[in-house]
């Protein structure tokens, strides 16, 4: 019975300290969660917009100088055809794992976007939103665009004439949320598995060191007992009356206690 109320005081003490620092887990699970959720969607803007820009610059580059070219549903740039000509950006959506678009004007004239057929998403309009402020020459970037039933990430960039500030179209690039917050719940589960772990450890290790300062407080109880039986013959143990702790300071005081009950009832027998 006094090893079962043991451990339930040892447990309550446990508690005490374990719920703060849980609470402190979790609290720091959470702000982490939030702090890596605006990292992750920071470093997913910078990865497309840089993306995004070097496709213009590769298309920009291509046949030298020579303009941008269309006639009769057909993108040119000089001598050199664009249309149906997928090798540049097919190979960046494998290495980079990002859809890539190229508008003429407002149309989309190459993508890496299919339907559920597979069918390339050609010949489609971006938004007027969005027009509006790529035809302006600047960049335009969404965390949340909505393209042929699925959220993109997705960035913006104009694109222009060769050597000119003429704007012809531009170069889309994005990445699926699916993608995005894949990432970050791997990332958020390990990081609440490392969190909870250390939890765990923290707690029987306090519940082993409470445990272990119950028992100690238990033989001085113990040994208190039988001293109000008249039994005078017993001391604490020596590895107890050498803790430098409250712990100790208890025991030795126990000790104290038997010792000048002894010197008592020797000089009273010693009297009679």
């Amino acid at each position: 019975m006094e090893k079962k109320k043991g451990l339930r005081l040892a447990l309550k003490l446990s508690l005490m300290v374990a719920i703060p620092i849980l609470l402190v887990t979790l609290t720091g699970i959470c702000l982490g969660t939030v702090k890596q959720g605006h990292l992750s969607r920071s470093l997913v803007e910078r990865e497309i917009s840089g993306i995004a820009r070097s496709v213009r610059e590769a298309y920009m580059g291509m046949n030298g100088n020579e303009p941008f070219t269309l006639k009769d549903g057909t993108l040119t740039k000089g001598a050199k055809t664009l249309t149906d000509n997928y090798e540049l950006i097919d190979k960046l959506k494998a290495e980079q794992d990002v859809e890539l678009s190229l508008f003429y004007g407002d149309t989309r004239l190459l993508t890496t976007l299919t339907d559920e057929s597979g069918k390339r998403e050609i010949n489609t309009q971006m938004s007027d939103e969005v027009y509006a402020q790529v035809s302006k020459g600047e960049d335009y970037y969404a965390r949340d665009l909505e393209l042929f039933g699925t959220t993109y990430a997705g960035y913006y960039v104009p694109l222009y004439q060769p050597d000119s500030n003429e704007i012809v179209g531009s170069i889309f690039c994005g990445r699926s949320q699916q993608q995005v917050f894949g990432g970050l719940k791997d990332t958020v589960f390990s990081m609440a598995a490392a969190m909870l772990g250390i939890f765990a450890v923290t707690f029987v290790i306090v519940l082993f060191l409470v445990i272990r300062i119950i028992k100690t407080l238990n033989g001085a109880v113990t040994n208190l007992n039988h001293v109000a039986k008249g039994v005078l013959n017993l001391d604490m143990s020596s590895s107890v009356l050498t803790r430098a702790d409250e712990v100790g300071d208890i025991a030795r005081s126990v000790q104290s206690l038997i010792h000048s009950l002894r010197e008592i009832l020797t000089n009273i027998t010693t009297s009679a």
